[in-house]
């Protein structure tokens, strides 16, 4: 379970999208990247589902515009796939009480690892999550 005094955030996919697009919730994420103090990251399978979620709506230049926007604000994108993460993950997969994503899955094996809290605006994927406490899941709405 992360710690209150660790700074350490791994984003999922909606989150990010959320502040992309300046929904509802999308300032938790401003606040969280505009933080020098705090340590934010995302796996690059979740900066993909970012990716492709602008490109489908816009073209190549702009979903590249996206990630370089969210590096710049402070998101350190992880490329680091480990055998120890990417078989967590899977397992994760396999065993969890939903069905999450694959991308999600990533996301929280990242976070246990990184002893961060996992933050998402996913409700139906992370609350049941949640209440495993493998981690602390912020919604950011």
């Amino acid at each position: 379970m992360a710690d209150l005094e660790n700074r350490t955030f791994v984003f999922d996919a909606c989150a990010l999208i959320a502040y992309l697009k300046k929904e509802t919730g999308g300032d938790v994420v401003a606040d969280l990247l505009s933080d020098p103090e705090n340590h934010c990251k995302a796996h690059a399978i979740n900066a993909c589902e970012v990716f492709y979620n602008v490109l489908k709506a816009a073209d190549k230049e702009k979903a590249q515009d996206a990630i370089g926007r969210l590096r710049q604000d402070g998101l350190m994108i992880v490329t680091d796939t480990d055998d120890n993460l990417w078989q967590q993950a899977g397992l994760y997969k396999v065993t969890l009480p939903v069905m999450p994503s694959i991308a999600d899955c990533f996301c929280l094996a990242l976070a246990v690892r990184e002893d961060a809290q996992l933050i998402t605006g996913d409700h139906p994927d992370f609350d049941p999550i949640e209440q495993l406490r493998l981690v602390k899941v912020r919604f950011i709405r």
